[in-house]
């Protein structure tokens, strides 16, 4: 197994495009090619925003924020 380059994710060693993001990865062969090994503790993909729907849920939150800090700072200038 090894790693999309660009989203992380795990995929198999043959694979010419990844599986989640769909871009096209680079051929590693000979002494370049890392070795993944199966007790590896460093998994890029398990983090907090590994998955999508993930990923959506804090950029809506992110925006729902912004709007929430916009709104009230009218409030503040048009209270005059």
């Amino acid at each position: 197994m090894r790693y999309c380059i660009f989203c992380g994710v795990k995929i198999p060693a043959d694979a010419k495009f990844c599986q989640n993001c769909g871009k096209e990865q680079p051929e590693t062969s000979g002494a370049n090619a890392p070795e993944v090994t199966a007790d590896e503790t460093t998994d890029p993909a398990t983090g907090v925003l590994a998955s999508p729907k993930a990923k959506i849920m804090v950029g809506v939150g992110v925006f729902v924020v912004m709007i929430a800090v916009f709104t009230g700072t009218m409030i503040l200038v048009n209270a005059k």
